[in-house]
């Protein structure tokens, strides 16, 4: 045997050893077991994530506003919901960053096959509440991003644009801004009061108007509203 063995060292990726990490080989030899399948999968997991962020970036910012192909609104919205589930503030942040791109591409671009729905704002909202920033800055992302959903469509109203075309929040979306509060350290219980009032008065209205009967459905608050 090569007496020099016991000395060379040896270049592995495992779990429970940091990347690039230098180990004996004689130590390899004796029987530790390091686990190469999970560092494969942490390979193949950073490569999506790169591969994701690459294709985000290009459509966010190399992508002309006006000249989304409908193969370009798909794969973003499809990227959108991907990188919702990172549950940290770059994924939040991309996501965010995705659903303005749209929504630039909508009104900007007057791309007419292009479209921002409540399911994104919604995705977004609670990319936000899972990612790993503090809960004060969570309830400050959330709020701004139904506050922009309800001035839109407010305006989009205003510009008979048919609401169909426009995102509406719905009862996914403020349940999911009821969910930020209970995240903040910071007593929400009077604007929590406010949106369950809200969502019963939009509601109500919707109840009483023929042609919005069914929002109804979709907005009137929950058991998860009245629990979160």
């Amino acid at each position: 045997a090569n007496p020099d063995n016991s000395n060379r060292k040896t270049l592995i990726h495992s779990k429970s050893i940091s990347w690039g990490d230098e180990v004996d080989s004689a130590t390899i030899s004796q029987g530790a077991q390091y686990n190469f399948q999970d560092s494969r999968f942490k390979c193949a997991e950073d490569f999506e994530k790169r591969s994701l962020h690459s294709d985000a970036h290009f459509l966010i910012h190399r992508v002309p506003v006006g000249s989304m192909k409908n193969d370009n609104i798909q794969k973003a919205r499809s990227i959108l919901s991907s990188i919702s589930r990172w549950n940290n503030k770059k994924g939040a942040l991309m996501a965010e960053a995705l659903l303005e791109r749209l929504h630039r591409e909508c009104i900007k671009g007057k791309n007419p096959n292009a479209f921002v729905d409540s399911e994104m704002y919604n995705i977004c909202i609670n990319a936000w509440a899972k990612s790993d920033i503090n809960g004060n800055e969570i309830v400050a992302k959330a709020e701004s991003l139904v506050n922009r959903m309800e001035t839109r469509y407010a305006r989009g109203r205003e510009n008979s644009i048919p609401r169909t075309r426009l995102a509406r929040p719905d009862r996914i979306t403020y349940n999911s801004l009821i969910n930020a509060y209970s995240l903040s350290n910071e007593d929400s219980s009077a604007k929590v009061d406010k949106i369950l009032e809200k969502m019963n008065a939009l509601a109500d209205s919707a109840a009483i108007n023929k042609s919005d009967r069914d929002y109804e459905s979709y907005i009137r608050p929950d058991e998860i509203s009245y629990n979160s």
